[in-house]
């Protein structure tokens, strides 16, 4: 008489089916969650291993000057841009291959800032003629109240460095705030458009004048890092320099 296969499976003589023998071999409800939890902190140690080691790979290329080009910082120790106490301060601006002039050399310069030396006027301070250590200059004055515009204007002119844009080449913070800028010879577009004595301008000079003058804008709009915008493009602005190029003022 052959043997039944395994599988099948007979009641009793009462008609019941008895319980079928366990043939599971698997581990048991606390050896599983034991080894999730073992699971989760072997995944949380390796991302934490993963994130020390990215950080420590991003520092390291900051401090060895290979990482990613980041913009100009420019500001002042306290909160308000004035340094502690009764002196004003730029620590921290990053203006090292801008020379820092001192008072007396601007007032020299300009003949202690006399109304014949003045050649413009704006919102943010008055422009002086200087004949600065064998350059002429152009001089802004600003007072001490306008610290902010000034870190401001100090913080673009540090990273825009164009042809048709005009050149900063200095700064001072000393009774006063002082940009320096590169003397423009042949003043603002308006003077040569508004019969102020000047001869008429060529259209040959007026096209190049318009050409320099975009060239300037779509630089700053278009290819600085941070991107800045002029919002204050007018006559005044737009310098001629002794060739009939435009400058702008920025």
């Amino acid at each position: 008489m052959s043997s039944e296969p395994s599988f099948f499976h007979y009641a009793d003589k009462s008609g019941n089916f008895p319980p079928l023998p366990s043939t599971s071999t698997g581990l048991s409800g606390g050896a599983i969650v034991g080894i999730s939890i073992g699971a989760i902190r072997a995944v949380l140690l390796l991302a934490g291993l993963v994130y020390v080691g990215c950080y420590r790979n991003k520092a390291h290329l900051h401090q060895s000057g290979h990482g990613p080009a980041s913009s100009t910082t420019v500001k002042a120790a306290g909160s308000d841009g004035l340094a502690d106490g009764n002196s004003p301060g730029l620590s921290g601006i990053s203006v090292d291959k801008y020379v820092e002039f001192t008072y007396e050399e601007l007032a020299t310069s300009t003949n202690d800032f006399s109304i014949a030396n003045k050649i413009g006027q704006g919102g943010s301070g008055a422009v002086y003629y200087a004949e600065l250590r064998g350059k002429k200059a152009a001089i802004k004055k600003m007072d001490m109240e306008a610290m902010r515009e000034f870190l401001a204007e100090l913080k673009v002119l540090t990273n825009v460095h164009h042809l048709n844009l005009v050149p900063l080449i200095g700064y001072c913070v000393e009774g006063s705030l002082f940009l320096v800028y590169e003397y423009v010879e042949n003043g603002h577009i308006g003077q040569h458009l508004r019969g102020t004595g000047r001869d008429p301008l060529p259209w040959s000079k007026r096209v190049q004048i318009a050409l320099d003058s975009a060239s300037g804008l779509e630089y700053i709009h278009e290819h600085t890092v941070p991107v800045y915008i002029h919002r204050d493009i007018k006559t005044v602005n737009i310098l001629i320099d002794k060739n009939f190029h435009a400058k702008i003022l920025v």
